[in-house]
């Protein structure tokens, strides 16, 4: 039986750049999409996640070369309403996990170039092409699953660069945000013993840091005098050199203080995601280009 569409949705649009505070609205009669091609999917949107990529582009991308309005934000999950001809309803031999029948539940992100066009996740409905879904996993939440699509692939995607190894010692910056708690819990499957996985975060996280995995925690540096960093690492932990240090929110004092707490050599990496929000400009994206 087919799932009763209304005629149209909730969504949060804008069609200006600036910070979602200043331009986000709340439309109440936003047309919900329709399939365009026999590989695309139509989602009713039961979570949604935040990331810092999207409100790079809602602050930074003018509208001149956005489709408006448009609708914020791109991870979500969720359940598959209707679907293409082209969308495999049972599983096949060569891919047993690569079929989405109406009910199926799923999580994603919307492509960028489809996001800039007006599609977005912070919405009752959404379309897109079935190969930027998956299948949720049945021992996960709708909530978790709506964060794995970009924060997850990040996370993984810092872990194979940094190559973590047993007997590191490693200091994660932001272990508790969207990226930081995926990295914190599989260095801590990844470095056993005691005393090696340090936390930079808030003191009001210090306690969900040491529940993901970390055995010290310390507190940010808001003066962003990477010698202050320096020190503070160096009276926590000793004169011994880290082995690695991942970066999940992109701080320039954390960079500009590793010299001082990383070790000598090229095992040796600094791993980050690349500049916090607040660092990107039209100023530094016209000097990048």
């Amino acid at each position: 039986m087919a799932h009763p569409l209304p005629s149209s949705m909730k969504a949060w649009t804008f069609t200006r750049a600036g910070s979602a505070e200043q331009v986000l609205q709340l439309s109440q009669q936003h047309p919900i999409p329709t399939l365009r091609t026999n590989t695309d999917v139509l989602i009713r949107i039961t979570h949604m996640s935040l990331h810092p990529g999207t409100i790079i582009m809602m602050n930074l991308v003018p509208s001149i070369f956005r489709n408006t309005p448009c609708i914020a934000e791109t991870d979500f999950s969720g359940l598959i309403i209707s679907a293409g001809k082209g969308v495999p309803a049972t599983p096949s031999p060569d891919n047993e996990h690569r079929y989405f029948p109406p009910g199926t539940p799923v999580f994603g992100s919307i492509p960028v170039g489809q996001h800039l066009k007006g599609a977005g996740a912070l919405a009752e409905y959404l379309v897109v092409d079935m190969s930027y879904i998956a299948r949720k996993p049945a021992n996960i939440s709708f909530a978790q699953a709506a964060g794995l699509a970009v924060s997850g692939t990040t996370a993984l995607t810092l872990m194979d660069v940094a190559d973590i190894r047993p007997c590191d010692r490693v200091p994660i910056n932001a272990p508790c945000g969207g990226i930081g708690h995926l990295v914190t819990q599989l260095v801590s499957h990844i470095v056993a013993e005691e005393d090696r996985i340090v936390g930079r975060c808030s003191a009001a996280s210090f306690d969900v840091a040491k529940a993901l995995g970390c055995n010290d925690v310390m507190s940010y540096n808001n003066s962003g005098d990477s010698s202050t960093t320096t020190a503070t690492t160096t009276e926590l932990c000793g004169e011994e050199s880290f082995y690695k240090i991942i970066d999940t929110r992109g701080s320039q004092d954390s960079w500009y203080s590793s010299p001082g707490i990383l070790k000598i050599g090229v095992d040796h990496t600094y791993t980050s995601v690349g500049p916090v929000r607040e660092s990107y400009t039209y100023l530094g994206m016209l000097h990048v280009c």
